[in-house]
């Protein structure tokens, strides 16, 4: 099953997250293959397959699986406190 991140903002995030994504010409419907996604207390990031030396910030994505919208932060596949309580 292949993960996909689709741009769903060009605002969110920290000001250095806004830059990159317009640095790359992102636009709102973009969308990428997900290389990996890490996901820690209070930020949470992925790597596309198209930039595998970019980490990016997930505020400015919404995911997909199997052309079902996918929340990760539901999902203890990249959730790992899910799993740590219960």
């Amino acid at each position: 099953m292949t993960v996909y991140a689709i741009v769903s903002s060009l605002t969110s995030g920290h000001k250095n997250d806004q830059e990159q994504i317009k640095n790359l010409n992102f636009k709102v419907g973009d969308k990428f293959e997900v290389e990996n996604i890490s996901m820690g207390q209070s930020y949470t990031s992925l790597t596309l397959k198209e930039f595998p030396k970019q980490s990016f910030n997930s505020s400015n994505f919404s995911f997909e699986e199997d052309d079902k919208e996918l929340n990760i932060f539901n999902d203890k596949r990249f959730n790992p406190y899910l799993s740590f309580y219960g």
